[in-house]
Formats: structure tokens, sequence, C-alpha cells
């Protein structure tokens, strides 16, 4: 009997002082009154000015300021870049001539609203709801994964400025363009 009390006194101190240790080194969640992590904080010094006008005229064709820009959804892969992949512009081989081959013609470069639209298709759309009142989307590009509301850059140089159930509309900063993406 005095065998058993002495295990039992041996283990009993053991056991409250494992149990407190446990207590002590267990990770405690924490709580902040603010983030300090701002989305899109590191865009809004990046701007891309848009050219005054109602159209931009290239190769005969008058392209209207607001145009839609198709985005791909595909909430079933994410985070998956399953996108095609397509040649790459100018890959076709340049024509020879007898004096040697000729250097093709460099294309202009790129206006601010092309930039736009190639950086907005770049998103995925994951989805959207709405909270409160207030219309949320869920866009992602590589894996890095951005919620969208009304009044917040994307990309740089343009803000959402409306959000319903089938398009997410953009406008430049100084208000001259615009671009619609699909839902």
């Amino acid at each position: 009997m005095n065998r058993t009390r002495l295990i039992l006194a041996v283990l009993l101190p053991l056991l409250i002082v494992t149990i407190i240790s446990a207590w002590l080194r267990m990770p405690r969640q924490k709580r902040i009154d603010r983030l300090t992590y701002r989305p899109f904080s590191s865009l809004s010094g990046q701007t891309a000015t848009a050219g005054r006008g109602g159209g931009v005229l290239r190769d005969g064709l008058q392209v209207s300021s607001s145009s839609a820009v198709r985005v791909h959804r595909n909430i079933f892969r994410p985070l998956a870049g399953d996108r095609g992949t397509a040649a790459p512009r100018g890959s076709a081989a340049a024509p020879t001539s007898r004096s040697g081959p000729a250097t093709p013609a460099s294309p202009p470069p790129p206006t601010p609203q092309e930039l736009a639209r190639q950086q907005l298709d770049a998103f995925t759309v994951l989805g959207a709801y709405t909270r409160k009142g207030i219309r949320i989307v869920f866009l992602a590009r590589g894996e890095e994964i951005i919620t969208v509301r009304v009044g917040d850059m994307p990309i740089p140089g343009y803000r959402v400025v409306a959000i319903d159930d089938e398009r997410m509309t953009l406008r430049s900063q100084d208000g001259s363009h615009q671009l619609v993406a699909t839902l």
C-alpha cells in the first residue's frame, strides 16, 4: 500500500506540471483592431494615364473608349494556369528577299488602354457575393487571390466604379476611358 501511495505521490505532481506547461506553451489567438496590410497599396504609385478623346484610330478602325473585356471564370481550378498557350505575336517567319532577310517593321507601342485590357485579362474571376449590400468580387492572378469592391484599384490607373450580377466596370482616373469585365 505504501508503494502505491508513493507512486501516486510522484505521478500526481508530474501530471500537474505537465498540464501547466502545456497550458503555457499553447498558442494564443491574437486579435487586432485594424489590418496593417492595405490591398493594392503597392499598385497605387503606378498610374497609367489614358489619352483624352472618344476613341483611338488604329489600322483604319475606330475603337470606342468603352470596350467589353471577357474575363474567364473557372471556379473549379482557381489557382491553375490552365489557359491555352497561344503562339506569341510576331512568331511567323519574316519574308525573305533575294538580297537577304528583311527586317520586320516593329509594331507600335501599346496604348495605355491596351495595357489595361491585358492586365485585366490576366485576372480570373473566381466568384462574387453580396454582404451587407456591398458587392465583392474574387479575382485570381497566378497564386494571388484578391477581393475587389467598388472604389478599389485592381489595375494601376483604373478604379472600380460599379459591380452588378453580370459585369464589373472600371474607369480610368482621369475619366476618359472605361473597361467592362464580364463576370
